[in-house]
Parts: structure tokens; sequence; C-alpha cells
């Protein structure tokens, strides 16, 4: 049909810039033709609609700053309670707890009660049954070089005591204490693991469903401009290639919106099991990422980390847990010196019974003389684990160091990023309004607007994804330094104490 003057000028044309006073004028002049009306009610509300479009908020980006979430300190408090980590770790306390009771009840006696029964022909031994039994006779001595089989039931009650050992119980018993302790300052580093992965959790959930809401609004504005393309394409004014350069478009910011939400999915599924609840419990309501605000120095943070990091803090109990099994290794040729108290109870005529009763006490002193040079290889070989823990105790330092400066710098080239990023977005707000006046002069194409509208989407993208790795690298900090460091606390060196134990400082 006829498609008015300077349609096919239009369609022969390689732009899909709009006069849109022209199309109106089109739209009106064509309502008593053949066009349909659909077309005609499209065209005629196209700059209308256009000009009546929003750009997308900044809803999700906040400029505030802020030192804690409640929503994430309620989810770590819940994590600290629920999460199989911080289960198995107070476990390995209680273990450790045990140990040290072992340790302590080898200065206790040790009481039994045992029954026993023997046979023999053996003379010596059946004529020491016999009398146990109270059973000698005269014709007793008559078969003693050949006696029948005598049956012998005893009953016994007894005392065992280890008296003396040089020390090597109470190097045991050191050893089993700094072992407790080890195990107490590493629940205490599994509650900062426990932390930083809740952290890291919800800022990426976060920073997901915020760049999922930016890419659903991204998708509905150009859709919105691919149906306005599509009705040019109707009424004769673009070319079907540049309806196709915008289905490309639409087709790029799709797939980021599948890829935004499959992360959200994931970040789901990273912050229930950091928590250690199901998937489907979790109720985090939507917010703005505010930006994080960090006090801490990098001196702080190296001193810090050396002074009061549980994981430095329990290898030095573990250097001391060495150190007293090999002093306890030492002792082992050492002599001993044990008492043992035996009440015993011999049945009558063979049979079992209470009728017989004897005391017996005995102090034994051990002195070994020879012993296939065991002790010296036990000794030889907890001497070797001091040395081993020792040294990984000092590559842990340097690793905490390095931890501990890498992370500080991690913040602080978070921070700039969230201002590079910020800058960005008001880079990339001021391109869009340039393009969409050069789109609605005529002199821009319909792609050039949807890669202006997409190009501000990604920076809204960028600076939401830069505070939640500031946050992440705040995080980070808080895990190898502690909190006092990123609130700026404890400005002395000395000053930082383990957190989530009893204890302070350790043997540095």
């Amino acid at each position: 049909g006829e498609r008015g003057e300077g349609g096919e000028a239009a369609r022969e044309s390689d732009s899909s810039s709009v006069d849109f006073d022209v199309v109106r004028r089109r739209g009106e002049s064509e309502r008593g033709s053949s066009v349909p009306d659909t077309v005609r009610r499209a065209i005629a509300a196209l700059p209308r609609e256009l000009e009546g479009e929003e750009e997308v908020p900044d809803v999700w980006i906040s400029r505030e700053f802020s030192e804690r979430d409640p929503v994430k300190e309620r989810l770590v408090e819940q994590a600290l309670k629920t999460s199989p980590l911080i289960d198995a770790a107070r476990a390995r306390v209680r273990a450790a707890a045990a140990s040290v009771r072992e340790a302590r009840s080898s200065y206790l006696p040790t009481i039994g009660v045992s029954e026993r029964y023997t046979t023999t022909d053996d003379p010596t031994a059946a004529f020491s049954s016999v009398l146990e039994q109270g059973r000698f006779t005269n014709a007793t001595m008559a078969n003693i070089n050949s006696p029948s089989r005598v049956d012998d039931w005893a009953t016994s009650l007894y005392l065992r005591a280890l008296i003396f050992d040089f020390g090597r119980r109470a190097a045991n018993i050191r050893a089993a204490k700094e072992m407790k302790r080890r195990m107490e300052l590493m629940d205490a580093a599994t509650a900062r693991d426990v932390r930083y992965n809740v952290t890291a959790a919800y800022d990426d959930l976060l920073s997901a469903r915020a760049t999922v809401a930016l890419w659903k609004k991204t998708v509905e504005l150009i859709e919105r401009h691919r149906d306005l393309v599509k009705a040019y394409y109707d009424a004769g004014v673009v070319l079907y290639s540049d309806l196709l350069s915008v289905e490309v478009k639409l087709a790029a910011v799709r797939e980021e919106l599948v890829s935004a939400r499959n992360a959200v999915e994931v970040a789901y599924s990273r912050l229930a099991a950091a928590v250690g609840i199901s998937k489907e419990a979790l109720e985090i309501e939507e917010k703005a990422l505010a930006r994080p605000i960090y006090r801490g120095t990098e001196e702080e943070a190296v001193a810090a980390a050396r002074e009061a990091n549980p994981v430095i803090v329990s290898l030095g109990a573990a250097v001391e847990a060495a150190r007293n099994k090999a002093a306890a290794a030492g002792k082992g040729n050492l002599p001993t010196i044990s008492a043992e108290v035996r009440r015993d109870w011999h049945g009558a005529d063979e049979k079992i019974g209470l009728d017989r009763r004897s005391v017996t006490a005995a102090v034994v002193v051990d002195v070994p003389f020879f012993d296939g040079w065991r002790t010296k290889a036990r000794r030889e070989a907890a001497e070797a684990r001091v040395e081993e823990a020792a040294a990984v105790r000092r590559q842990a330092l340097l690793d905490l160091e390095l931890a501990a400066r890498t992370a500080h710098n991690g913040v602080r080239e978070a921070l700039k990023r969230i201002e590079i990023a910020d800058s960005s977005v008001e880079a990339a707000r001021a391109a869009l309004r340039i393009i969409e006046e050069r789109y609605r002069s005529g002199m821009a194409k319909i792609v050039d607007l949807i890669e202006a509208e997409r190009g501000l989407t990604e920076a809204r993208v960028n600076a939401v994804r830069a505070r939640a790795a500031a946050w992440k690298a705040l995080a980070a900090v808080e895990r190898v330094a502690g909190r006092k460091v990123v609130l700026g606390a404890g400005r002395k060196r000395g000053a930082f104490e383990v957190e989530g134990t009893r204890g302070g400082g350790y043997e540095r």
C-alpha cells in the first residue's frame, strides 16, 4: 500500500534516527488511509511514549557510609550457633578437654576386681594352690612330687598406683593443657572464618540482587525500544536491519539478566551453607549497599595479626605442647616407683567361694637398663616435632603479615574503586543524556541510545560490585587482624588480644 511521502527514502537509509514531529504528522495524516489502525496508533504514540520514559533509578546504590549491617550481624550470630564448622571446632575442644582429664587421671590409683580360675598338676603350683585353699594335709605331702590335678577359684580386689616417675606425668599434663588451649584458639579462628564466609556470601547476595534489578529494568527499557522500532519498521520508517540490531542488543542484555539471576541463586546457596541452615529458611530483605567505613592502618593490621590472630597464637600453644611431649619422652628410661595392694579370696574344696582370705602389699622399683634405644628414638622424634612446630609458626607469622598487608591495601583499593565507579556512573548518565538529545533531534541511531543505556547499567552494576568488594575486603581485614583494627581501636602495640576466647595474648 501507499506509505506516504518520504517512506521509501527512509527505508533506503542506513540510519534509525527519527524526526518525531514528522512521524507524528505522518501518523495523523494516515488515519484515513489503508495503514492498519494498530500501526497508526503506535506511530501516533511513539513520541509521547518515548518522552514519558524514565531512566533506571539508582535505588540499589547507596552513597551513605556504614560501619555495620544489622542483618549481616544477625546472620553471623546465627551462623556461630548453627554452622557445622563451629560444631566441629567445639567438638575438638571437648576432645582436648577430655585428654587433659585423661592425663590428670594418671595420678589416681587403679582399683579393680578380678576372678581367676586355674587348674594345674605342677608340684609347686599345686602345692601353693592347696595352701591358699586351706586344704593342706599329710596326704598332700605324700603326693607332693606327683600331685593330682588341682583346681582353684580366686577372687581379687586390687589397688595399683604409680608413685614416682621423675615428672613424666606432669609433662604429659602440661602438653595436654597446651593442646586444649590450641583447640580453643582454633575455635576462635573457625569463628573468624565463619564470619568471613557469611559476610562474603551476604554481600555477594545483595550485589547479585541489585544486579538483577538493574538488568531487569534495562531489559524492560530496551524491550520498549524494540517495540517502537518495530512500529517504525511497520510504518516504513526504518530498515529491517535496524530492527535486527535492536534484537541483538536486547538478547545481549537478556543474557546479562540470566547470568545475574543465576548469581542470585548461587549466592543464596552460599549464604545458606555459610550460616548452616536450609536455603528456604533464609529471609533477606532487599536493600542498597552502602560504603563501608575503615579506620585501620597497615601497622595496626600487621601488629594485630602477629599478636592476636588465633591461628598464630594456637601455633605457639602447639610449640609448647611439643616441648612438653619431648620432655615426657626423654624420661622414658628413668626409674619408676609403684605400689600395689591386693586382697584375695579362695573357695574351699576347689569350689567358688570366699572361704580363705589373704592380703598382699608390694612396692616396686622398676629400673630399666636397656630398652633397645626405644626411649632415645622417641625423644629424638619428639624434639624434631618441636622444631617442626616452631618452623611452622615462623612461616605462619610471615604469611599472616603478608595477609594483613594485602587485606589492608585491598580495602584501600576497594574504597578507591567505589569512587571511580561512582564517577563512571555520573559520566555514563551524562553520556546518555547527550545521546538522548541527539536521538530526539534525529542525529543518533536507536542502537546508539541502547548502547548508552546499557553503558549506564554496566556502570551502575560496577558501582554495586565495587561496594560488595569493599565490604568483602573489610571482612578479610577482620579475619586476619580482628575487629579492633577495622574500627581503629587499639593504637598501641600489645593492645590486641584474641577475640572469641577468654585469654588474651600468648607467648610471642
